[in-house]
């Protein structure tokens, strides 16, 4: 076993441990420090958002739920509408000559 030199004050060791102790731990607060700053606020958010959304949709309710309000933006039937450029120009100079204008449209100021 190896002996402190004559200069070395001599531990026990149970201070030898406490004071190992009290050097993890402040590694420990700067680890956490490190990880909890608000450079990875956002990233933090992010995660737990995703492991909340994750966690709900395990949930029957809540999947019928999701899937009720998806189904507010699916298409339900097409209208196909033929466009002839032709037939475009030829009524717009049909509603010239009948005098029909487009109204004008103009900003309001809303000061």
């Amino acid at each position: 076993m190896l002996s402190p030199l004559p200069e070395e004050p001599s531990l026990s060791v149970m201070a030898a441990r406490s004071h190992l102790n009290d050097i993890l731990k402040k590694e420990h607060k700067i680890l956490f420090r490190k990880y909890f700053t608000r450079r990875y606020q956002s990233a933090w958010a992010a995660l737990c958002l995703v492991l909340i959304l994750t966690v709900a949709f395990v949930f029957p309710p809540i999947r019928a739920l999701a899937s009720s309000f998806l189904g507010l933006f699916r298409v339900q039937r097409i209208a196909v509408v033929e466009f002839n450029p032709a037939s475009a120009r030829r009524d717009q100079h049909a509603a010239h000559s009948t005098g029909f204008r487009a109204p004008d449209v103009q900003a309001c100021d809303s000061r």
